[in-house]
């Protein structure tokens, strides 16, 4: 400490043949120190005048010293504590000074001491949108889009980083980055430096802070960013890129719209290779990874449009697909597949796939992500359908439903149809005995939860079957009809065989 006070008051003497010396001492200071004495340092320093050293070096010094001093507040204001001081000691002007465009070192120092100003403070930020700071960091951000060279790509990463710690949050800034181009812009940095990873990387992180506001939404119907992000799954991309792409994609999914534009493009065909390369293993990264696949892949599929486009008919490669996992035995894509095919069934027939799911897992697991993905309701319209293969499905996969899951599937199960449809199976002449069997035995199921058995009654279920148990007894059908009938006329609740 005390050697960073003595640079600091060899600064004060203003010297110019010694500045930068003292300003890359207190640098090499700076780095030094321990964490956990950061706070108290820093505190010390501004009481001793840092701050307005570094405006002095800042507006009257050399343009070497000047950038060696935006270095220096770049260290300083990774100090939460220091950032609205700097504000407050009037660095953001001659910061943004300091920004020429054929200076690349000057643009590094100074964007990166704005954006660490900037970082979660809205004091910083109010600053800078009174000084210009947005127009200026999109203008330079615009003029390097046909530079080359390491600095500058370096110099584009942290442009995205500062227009992130800029924008994060605020409301104000993000309407008025919107209505300045910034996600037109981003799009063309995304575009034009795929092989720039740390770019690329900081570019979505921008995206996806300004796709998720109204006017973002609105305008990712005029801009392909969707397309452009798709095309980075297309490259040998890292996995956090993957992740980052993947979490882009999924705000920006929200639109009815942007799942159409997905659903058009390879995002869903990524999604279930990540699905399929990353579903046994379990470490955090890959499990993340899995996480934002299945998530992306099934909002996708909630949008009418898209749904369509990718059932195509019951052809679509990426139907085939998750129906094919409902035979792998892996719980990961088994359990996807449930919700894919979830929403599937709003598209035809694909409802079958849920009564064969269930039927032929038996699994907990299976018939929770049934019912989670809102499932029930094409089962129990299928019980009435007018094919009797249909029929029967349904009725054994509502059985183990309500053997496996009673209580989480009580409350959907009491809001269907499905007593009303049972009903109508018992009281239609021509329904066929198989039918009849399993619809009693589903009733002898439904009977163990109370509700379930008070509706049951209440719609005069028990009536019928009296009339049941005067069928021919080659049918077995009386038989039937009686055990139900104590099953739901008694607080003793046997299983159904």
């Amino acid at each position: 400490m005390e050697e960073l006070l003595s640079t600091l008051d060899k600064l004060k003497l203003h010297e110019e043949s010694t500045s930068e010396t003292n300003l890359d001492k207190l640098l090499d200071l700076l780095s030094n120190e321990e964490e956990d004495d950061a706070e108290k340092v820093f505190k010390e320093l501004l009481q001793s005048g840092l701050l307005s050293e570094l405006h002095h070096v800042l507006t009257q010094d050399t343009k070497n010293s000047k950038i060696k001093a935006a270095q220096v507040v770049a260290e300083v204001a990774k100090e939460e504590s220091m950032r609205t001081p700097c504000v407050e000691a009037g660095l953001i002007s001659p910061l943004l000074q300091l920004l020429e465009k054929e200076n690349v070192a000057a643009c590094i120092q100074s964007c990166r001491a704005l954006g660490n100003i900037c970082f979660d403070n809205d004091t910083g930020r109010d600053a800078m949108k009174e000084a210009g700071g947005l127009a200026k960091l999109l203008e330079f951000m615009k003029y390097h889009l046909s530079t080359t060279g390491e600095q500058e790509s370096e110099l584009r990463m942290i442009l995205c980083g500062c227009l992130v710690n800029l924008t994060n949050a605020n409301e104000s800034l993000q309407l008025l980055a919107l209505e300045s181009g910034a996600l037109e812009l981003l799009n063309q940095y995304i575009k034009s430096f795929q092989d720039e990873k740390d770019v690329i990387q900081m570019a979505l992180l921008c995206v996806d802070c300004l796709a998720d506001t109204d006017k973002g939404k609105e305008l990712l119907e005029k801009i392909p960013l969707v397309s452009s992000l798709t095309e980075l799954l297309d490259i040998d991309s890292s996995q956090e890129q993957k992740e980052t792409v993947l979490d882009a994609l999924a705000t920006m999914a929200e639109s009815d719209a942007v799942k159409k534009e997905l659903a058009a493009t390879k995002a869903a065909k990524h999604c279930t290779t990540i699905l399929k390369e990353k579903c046994k293993l379990r470490d955090d990264k890959s499990q993340q990874l899995l996480k934002l696949a299945a998530d992306l892949l099934i909002l996708i599929l909630t949008g009418d449009e898209s749904v369509e486009i990718l059932y195509n008919d019951g052809e679509g490669e990426i139907y085939k697909e998750t129906l094919s996992w409902l035979k792998t035995g892996n719980i990961v894509l088994q359990t996807t597949a449930a919700l894919a095919i979830g929403n599937f069934a709003r598209s035809g027939e694909a409802s079958r796939m849920l009564a064969w799911m269930i039927k032929n897992s038996r699994r907990t697991e299976v018939a929770s992500t049934v019912l989670e993905c809102g499932g029930l309701p094409y089962l129990v319209q299928m019980i009435v359908s007018e094919h009797t293969v249909m029929q029967m499905e349904a009725l054994v996969a509502l059985t183990l439903i309500s053997a496996l899951i009673i209580g989480p599937a009580e409350e959907q199960l009491l809001a269907s149809d499905l007593i009303t449809n049972l009903g109508q199976i018992l009281t239609t002449g021509d329904t066929k005995m198989e039918i009849i069997h399993n619809a009693c035995t589903l009733l002898g199921k439904l009977g163990t939860s109370e509700p379930i058995r008070a509706k049951i009654e209440e719609q005069g279920i028990l009536e019928h079957l009296p009339e049941l148990e005067r069928k021919s007894s080659q049918s077995g059908i009386p038989a039937r009809a009686k055990m139900l009938t104590k099953q739901l006329s008694t607080d003793q609740m046997p299983m159904s065989p």
